[in-house]
């Protein structure tokens, strides 16, 4: 069963459940696609989409046999409506079934964000064959949370100048990038001022009393990641199914826009505009 099946409302589900659920998104989709991509005895993909709250539900793929249809995998998935970047996505495809991932390397994240594509099937197909990296325009980044705390935001007078985080820091990467000297030595003197400023504060601070945000890898699932970000914007929906209470709550993190979703039974803490949320997540995103 789906680890994250809980982030949109169906929390303690059982397998049987889940089962009457799945036969009810092939009968009766919301959304269903088609593509002819060849494969081994020529099958056809099909994807079902039903949605069981707002922007969010669960996708069931299989193949169009001649007797029918097979089911190969299903996932929740969680439709952010927020613009995070206007950077390049190379897509990539999973070796053992037909899944696609996202590469987004932009400069104010500083690491590499890999997520999960969940673009209708015909459109990933159509981009990934031109064997090129992609560029729509936009990214629309969300989130699938497992677990989700509430915290205060940090005081005024220590939160960091994101500002410059966002502008001057971005322009030196890229400068450094293109093999400008000096800008490489000012990064590597900045990294080395910032790690005996923290070095110091960590003596007597805790460390999320330091960072504003963060993003980093979770575990060994490439896709998967602990965040802390500031709450900019916060609603709830209920599951059409289970009436399960689920918080979409707008992240900004390291300088980037994150819509997350969490069932409320799963945070800690009552959400605000202001304060900040630590959670660990599934990335997902679309290429508009």
């Amino acid at each position: 069963m789906h680890s994250y099946l809980k982030s949109i409302g169906f929390n303690n589900i059982t397998r049987h459940d889940l089962e009457i659920i799945l036969k009810d998104i092939e009968v009766h989709p919301d959304i269903q696609g088609v593509t002819d991509l060849d494969r081994k005895n020529d099958d056809r993909i099909v994807e079902f989409r039903k949605n069981y709250s707002h922007d969010m539900g669960i996708a069931v793929i299989g193949s169009l046999q001649s007797d029918g249809f097979r089911l190969e995998y299903y996932y929740p998935y969680f439709c952010g409506s927020s613009d995070s970047s206007h950077e390049d996505v190379e897509i990539v495809r999973m070796s053992d079934r037909e899944m696609f991932q996202g590469i987004l390397d932009d400069d104010n994240v500083g690491i590499d964000l890999v997520f999960h594509l969940i673009d209708e099937i015909s459109i990933i197909h159509a981009d990934y064959e031109t064997g090129e990296e992609v560029n729509h325009g936009k990214v629309r980044l969300s989130g699938m949370c497992d677990t989700a705390t509430v915290l205060f935001p940090l005081d005024d007078e220590i939160k960091p100048d994101d500002t410059y985080l966002a502008s001057d820091l971005a322009d030196m990467m890229k400068r450094a990038l293109g093999g400008d000297v000096a800008a490489v030595t000012e990064l590597s003197m900045d990294d080395l001022r910032v790690y005996e400023e923290l070095s110091n504060r960590l003596k007597s601070e805790d460390v999320l009393t330091i960072l504003s945000s963060y993003i980093m890898p979770l575990g060994i699932e490439s896709d998967k990641y602990t965040v802390l970000g500031e709450i900019k914007s916060k609603k709830q929906y209920m599951n059409s199914v289970t009436h399960q209470i689920i918080w979409v709550i707008g992240l900004v993190v390291n300088g980037i826009n994150i819509d997350v979703c969490v069932n409320r039974e799963n945070m800690i803490g009552e959400p605000a505009v202001g304060m900040r949320l630590k959670c660990n997540l599934w990335l997902q995103g679309r290429i508009a």
